[in-house]
């Protein structure tokens, strides 16, 4: 069994920008829980394109950014001319990214204890994205419902 080595973030994601930078597609494990339950630590691994220029952007398409000093892996939610709408599916925040601060488009996702690949543009993925966002969307309404009756 080959030997698992920690390293610092800094490092980590130095070596994917210059991977990325040349041009290369790279698959990372994913780390955190911002992305849950379509998305989980320990089970999936990252299938990373640079992003061009020149490519588009759509609302659900999940994106590698820089923000306030870190790497960041969220959905984008809305577009706003230059500036993105973020959000990871289990977080209620939301972070503003320019779109000069995406580094890599998700293009999919292999689940590592059964080495299914699945690709981002497949319409199981696209169901999936839309299904998580509407059920995590309602969850906060109805919550927020429920805390306005208590008041009241």
């Amino acid at each position: 069994m080959p030997e698992i080595r920690t390293i610092p973030n800094d490092d980590f994601f130095a070596f994917v920008l210059d991977r990325l930078g040349e041009g290369q597609t790279v698959e990372i494990p994913l780390t955190g829980i911002s992305m849950k339950p379509l998305l989980q630590e320990g089970r999936d691994n990252l299938r990373l394109v640079p992003l061009a220029p020149d490519a588009p952007l759509h609302r659900y398409d999940v994106v590698l950014f820089r923000y306030n000093g870190t790497f960041l892996l969220h959905r984008i939610r809305k577009i706003n001319g230059e500036t993105l709408v973020t959000r990871g599916d289990a977080i209620i925040s939301v972070e503003t990214p320019r779109r000069s601060d995406v580094v890599a488009i998700l293009v999919a996702v292999r689940n590592t204890q059964t080495g299914e690949l699945t690709q981002c543009d497949s319409l199981k993925w696209k169901l999936l994205s839309r299904k998580t966002v509407l059920i995590k969307s309602l969850k906060r309404r109805v919550k927020r419902i429920l805390k306005r009756n208590r008041k009241g």
